[in-house]
């Protein structure tokens, strides 16, 4: 009889492990089954604040891998001038109205690039005398146009005129600073080529409030400085003003700086910028000339001039210029 018991308790025994072994591999596929259904055991409330978290996560990857604005490098160069090259700038504005009375601001930029040698007493041009030259523009949206970079390897004979950029809508409406980053070589008395770099930035100048409201003065005439003159005919074959400017620098000294701004003011008050000549410092003082288109539309009531010209002692004329359109029309 104790045998039979025997074997009975082991079946017994045997028989309850077997159950709690079955129930734990149910509640162990239970527990699997709970944690790929986990989203199941959250609230709603606590769903949209997980959602909430992988969304500004997804979004902050994005600004880091794609950001909005390009990465813009402003280059770091001073108001300087070159004894010899020289490089000066012209920022030319068509002042256009569309259809639904929206003002457009063309810009077109010429480079001027001379053999500036003269300076040092040399009267003869330097033959030998090559230039390979960048120049870009900072917009008012702080954005870089590149407007040209010559090949590294290519060398170009001066005198250079060359228009960088055409009848083109600015970012932000115009440029902010212009930037020239010029390489030139020449071959001394003993046949070496020497090989230097010069680089300036220009800062477009600005009207103020208390600028544009001043009263006018019609003085063209700087004594030994400057003199300008500024006419304004009307287009017979569109509804345009034509605004035909000349600049003449008369100081004695061969170095010297000018930089030269004109604007228009409508009869609302608005500014918008004509022409402007900047890093002028050719020791042969060529004449500066800007033929300009500004719509009827635009109805024009002023002309603003602004100009600084510094000689080689750091002495400053500040010319400033304001006159009734009305009164330049011929």
């Amino acid at each position: 009889m104790s045998k039979k018991k025997n074997v009975n308790l082991k079946r017994k025994k045997n028989s309850v492990n077997l159950v709690k072994e079955k129930k734990s591999n149910v509640n162990l596929i239970k527990e699997k089954k709970n944690i790929f259904n986990f989203p199941n055991f959250l609230n709603k409330g606590t769903i949209v604040v997980i959602l909430m978290i992988y969304l500004v996560v997804a979004i902050s990857v994005a600004a880091v891998c794609f950001p909005k604005y390009d990465y813009t490098s402003v280059p770091n160069y001073t108001h300087t001038s070159s004894q010899k090259v020289s490089v000066y700038l012209k920022l030319s504005t068509k002042l256009t109205v569309d259809k639904n009375g929206a003002v457009e601001e063309k810009q077109t930029v010429t480079a001027y690039l001379n053999d500036n040698s003269s300076v040092n007493g040399s009267e003869e041009k330097d033959e030998n005398l090559m230039v390979n030259y960048e120049i870009s523009g900072l917009t008012k949206n702080d954005t870089m146009d590149y407007f040209y970079s010559g090949s590294r390897s290519t060398y170009s004979k001066l005198p250079i005129v060359h228009t960088l950029v055409s009848d083109k809508v600015v970012k932000g409406g115009t440029y902010q600073k212009l930037f020239g980053n010029i390489a030139y070589e020449t071959i001394d008395s003993e046949g070496n080529t020497e090989n230097r770099t010069y680089r300036f930035a220009e800062e477009m100048m600005t009207l103020s409030k208390k600028e544009k409201n001043q009263a006018e003065n019609t003085k063209k005439i700087y004594q030994d400085v400057l003199n300008f003159s500024i006419s304004v005919s009307k287009s017979s074959d569109s509804d345009l003003y034509v605004v035909t400017t000349t600049a003449n620098v008369k100081i004695t000294a061969k170095l010297y700086h000018m930089d030269y701004q004109s604007w228009v003011v409508d009869k609302k008050g608005n500014v918008y910028p004509l022409v402007g000549f900047y890093n002028v410092y050719y020791a042969e003082k060529a004449g500066l000339t800007s033929v300009n288109s500004v719509a009827e539309k635009l109805e024009p009531e002023y002309i603003i001039v602004k100009a600084f010209v510094t000689n080689s002692y750091g002495g400053r004329t500040s010319v400033f210029y304001k006159e009734k359109f009305s009164d330049l029309i011929r």
